[in-house]
């Protein structure tokens, strides 16, 4: 076989070091992508079933599982290269030994940086859709309460912002293609990376915790029964379900001095799925309208 259409291999290889294997990254995303598809699918037929018409949320939930379905089609198909790539990251030497055997290194290059550019990107479309499905019905809830439409205009506005600055931190770490993409495993290219990814989870995990203050500013203020505040407790969870998938994402990219892109994907594909599967809460949905009704209308008659 001519040397130069041969594909070089990581997994029969020891030079790849990382932590998480081929199999158990494939089995990972599968699982979690199969179970997050079963509640949103279960969400949304029960929503139909209950309304008769899907509300902007639900959209935004049909929108999220479009992208998480592509990602994880693109995490099955590039897993090789995305392994490949790590095991050059891993060990320099592996560039040289590929180049004398007079393998296309150009053309694997550019395979992982389609991969890297594309996969990130449709996985930050799922996390947002989700976030700002959580403030679409959100605002059906606080437009009963007068004060927090405000507070939620301005949570809407820092998650707008945060939401494109995660999309654009994907393409400005590497922006080299073919041989010169080699060049991104320097230092340089490992401290910027690992700046932008505190700067996705930052981003990430703020924006969870402003759409959590609505519901807790909603909890402070209000005497409800315990029940209730169980019920809008579990919305608080939800989000921070989210924050804790970025704060193990971000926590273990940096690997012996080296950026692993192989844990930095597989916990962003899990962070995304836990968002579609905790976006199921139609069984719920009633409840909570009512109770929202019921202290729109207390503040009222304390008003009076």
């Amino acid at each position: 076989m001519n040397a130069t259409s041969s594909t070089p291999q990581p997994e029969t290889s020891d030079l790849y070091v990382g932590r998480i294997t081929q199999m158990s990254f494939e089995a990972v995303i599968g699982a979690t992508y199969g179970f997050a598809m079963i509640t949103a699918m279960a969400r949304l037929m029960l929503q139909f079933k209950a309304h008769r018409r899907f509300f902007l949320d639900d959209w935004l939930l049909v929108f999220a599982t479009v992208c998480l379905t592509t990602s994880t089609v693109i995490g099955y198909v590039k897993v090789k290269t995305l392994y490949w790539s790590q095991e050059l990251n891993y060990n320099e030497f592996r560039i040289i030994e590929l180049i004398s055997q007079h393998v296309d290194l150009a053309a694997h290059m550019n395979a992982f940086q389609r991969l890297y550019y594309t996969y990130p990107t449709v996985l930050w479309l799922s996390i947002f859709a989700i976030k700002f499905a959580y403030l679409a019905f959100l605002r059906r809830l606080v437009d009963r309460i007068k004060p927090l439409i405000g507070h939620w205009r301005i949570v809407v506005c820092i998650t707008s912002v945060s939401f494109p600055v995660c999309i654009i931190s994907v393409y400005v770490n590497c922006d080299k293609w073919g041989l010169d993409a080699v060049n991104c495993i320097k230092p340089i290219y490992f401290h910027r990376a690992l700046a932008l990814s505190i700067l996705d989870a930052f981003l990430d995990i703020g924006t969870d915790l402003l759409i959590i203050s609505l519901p807790i500013r909603l909890l402070w203020s209000v005497r409800i029964q315990l029940r209730q505040k169980i019920i809008l407790g579990i919305f608080l969870s939800l989000n921070v379900f989210m924050g804790i998938m970025a704060c193990a994402r971000v926590s273990g990219v940096n690997f012996h001095g080296r950026f692993d892109e192989v844990w930095l994907f597989i916990w962003q594909h899990v962070e995304a799925c836990v968002a579609v599967t905790m976006a199921q809460r139609s069984g719920d949905e009633t409840v909570v309208l009512k109770l929202i009704t019921a202290i729109s209308a207390q503040k009222s008659t304390t008003t009076e």
